[in-house]
C-alpha cells in the first residue's frame, strides 16, 4: 500500500510539475507569433512573446535593440521565419531554434531588384525539399495555403523539443491548419470566377506573391521587392507603360504600408489601388484568420463577384 501511495504521489508531483512548467517562446514577428500561439493555445505554462513590434512590418533591415537581445537570449526556444527575413535574430537566439519554413513545399523564388523579369511575373519555382536562405520568397504567412504548412511545421518542431506536449501541439496545429486550408479553398474557388483579362495585377512588393498564386492572379508588375524602396523615375515610367499595355486590373498594397508610389501609378494609369491586411495588427490567431477572410471580402467586392 505504501509503495502504491508513494507511486501515486510521485505521479501527482510529476503531473503538477508539467502543468506548472514555464516555457518561454520568442517569436520574431507578428505573423510567426500568431501561428505559434495557435499551436500553443490552451496549454498552461507556455508563453509566446513577439520580438519585433507589429508596426515594423517585415524586419528586412531591422536592427536589434538591447531589449530584443534579452528576449531572445532568455527564451527557451525561438521561432523565426527561416527564409532570410529575420536572419539578424539567429545569433542572439537561444539554442532551441525553430525554422518555421522547414518542410514547406512549393516555394516561390525570390526576386532581384535588378532583374526585369522579376517585375513581370517570371519568378515562380516549385521545390519540395529544404531550401537555402534568401533564395525564396519569405512571405509564407501572407497566403492561407502556405501559412497552413507553417503552422504544422511549428507544431512538429515544438513536439520534438517538448514531447510531453506533443499531442496537444499536434491537435492545435492540425485544427488551425484545417481552418487555413478551408480559406485557401475559398480563395481558389473565387479566383476561378475572375475573368482571364482581369487576372493581371500590379503589387506594391513581393509580399503578395503567395496570395496571388492562391487566387490564380498574375503579379505581372512589382513596384519594388520590399516596400522600403521607392522606384526611380525610369522604373516608374516602365511600370506605367507596361501596366497600360497589359491592362492590370488593380494595384495591390498593404494597409499598413506606404502607398505613395501606388497612388502615383494609379493617377497615371487610372488603375485603382486596393489595400489588404496581410500582416496582423496583433498576434491573436483568430484575428489572423479573420484577416484572410476580410481580404477575400475585399476582392469579392472589387471584382463584383461572390
Amino acid at each position: 500500500m505504501k509503495r502504491v501511495l508513494s507511486l501515486f504521489l510521485i505521479l501527482a508531483a510529476v503531473t503538477l510539475f508539467a502543468a506548472d512548467a514555464k516555457i518561454r517562446i520568442a517569436a520574431t514577428t507578428a505573423p510567426i507569433a500568431a501561428l505559434t500561439r495557435a499551436v500553443t493555445a490552451g496549454i498552461p505554462g507556455i508563453t509566446v512573446e513577439q520580438v519585433v513590434p507589429a508596426v515594423t512590418g517585415c524586419p528586412h533591415d531591422y536592427a536589434l535593440t538591447p531589449a530584443d537581445v534579452r528576449k531572445l537570449s532568455s527564451a527557451d526556444v525561438v521561432v523565426f521565419n527561416g527564409l532570410g527575413m529575420d536572419d539578424v535574430f539567429r545569433k542572439a537566439a537561444s539554442k532551441k531554434r525553430i525554422d518555421s519554413s522547414k518542410g514547406v513545399k512549393n516555394l516561390i523564388a525570390s526576386e532581384d531588384d535588378d532583374d526585369d523579369d522579376a517585375k513581370h511575373g517570371k519568378h515562380e519555382k516549385h521545390h519540395g525539399h529544404h531550401h537555402h536562405d534568401d533564395a525564396y520568397n519569405e512571405h509564407l504567412f501572407a497566403a492561407p495555403s502556405t501559412a497552413s504548412q507553417v503552422v504544422l511545421s511549428i507544431a512538429d518542431q515544438l513536439s520534438g523539443w517538448y514531447p510531453e506536449y506533443a499531442e496537444r501541439f499536434q491537435k492545435n496545429g492540425k485544427k488551425y491548419a484545417s481552418e487555413l486550408k478551408k480559406i485557401a479553398g475559398e480563395y481558389a474557388s473565387f479566383g476561378k470566377k475572375i475573368p482571364e483579362e482581369k487576372r493581371s495585377i500590379c503589387a506594391s512588393h513581393n509580399i503578395f506573391a503567395y496570395l496571388c498564386r492562391d487566387l490564380g492572379l498574375k503579379m505581372d508588375f512589382l513596384i519594388s521587392v520590399h516596400d522600403a524602396h521607392e522606384p526611380s523615375a525610369s522604373e516608374r515610367l516602365k511600370l506605367i507603360v507596361g501596366m497600360k499595355k497589359k491592362c492590370s486590373s488593380l494595384i495591390a498594397v498593404e494597409k499598413q504600408g506606404s502607398r505613395k508610389a501606388a497612388d502615383m501609378l494609379s493617377r497615371e494609369t487610372s488603375i485603382p489601388v486596393v489595400a489588404f491586411q496581410l500582416q496582423p495588427d496583433n498576434t491573436d490567431p483568430e484575428a489572423f484568420l479573420q484577416n484572410y477572410r476580410d481580404n477575400l471580402t475585399i476582392l469579392r467586392k472589387y471584382y463584383g463577384r461572390k
